[in-house]
């Protein structure tokens, strides 16, 4: 896979250990009953775990974010990011049914970012398109009064 299709998926994963980094260095006095409530809620699933609601939101942005995509024409002007934020929409998925639910969560906030990035790409294009094309419309106007010009020129010299 190419570095650009995982570059979104990259920086998620390199936030979180950034995160994680920096709550891991802080260094907070602890009492002991401090310790007893963090073991007893270490070992719920929910305190360990991302639960299906987060996953569900997740999906849900990214299928919104997808959505704007397809209407900015990004799977056509923004090809390359529209796939890659696909493939990780798929694997999200794929992560999702196998209740692997923190990858899932991570696969899909990816997905969501790379589908932003192929609208921000697929508008840009636009622009320079707009932007072109209003210049060839602006040097087919400058020839064509080019030709009258001359077409008159040549009508008075005949005259």
């Amino acid at each position: 896979m190419e570095l650009k299709k995982l570059t979104p998926f990259l920086a998620a994963v390199m936030l979180s250990v950034w995160l994680a980094a920096g709550c891991a260095s802080t260094e907070t006095p602890i009492d002991e009953e401090t310790v007893q409530e963090t073991a007893e809620t270490e070992n719920t699933p929910a305190a360990t775990a991302i639960d299906r609601t987060k996953v569900t939101e997740a999906k849900n942005s990214a299928d919104s974010a997808r959505f704007e995509a397809e209407n900015a024409k990004a799977p056509k002007a923004a090809k390359e990011e529209y796939e890659a934020a696909a493939a990780l929409y798929e694997k999200g998925v794929q992560l999702e049914e196998e209740e692997n639910l923190e990858d899932a969560y991570e696969a899909y906030t990816a997905a969501e970012s790379g589908f932003k990035k192929a609208v921000e790409t697929a508008e840009m294009r636009k622009q320079e398109a707009l932007k072109a094309m209003n210049e060839a419309d602006t040097a087919i106007s400058s020839v064509e009064k080019n030709a009258q010009d001359a077409a008159r020129e040549a009508e008075q010299e005949e005259n």
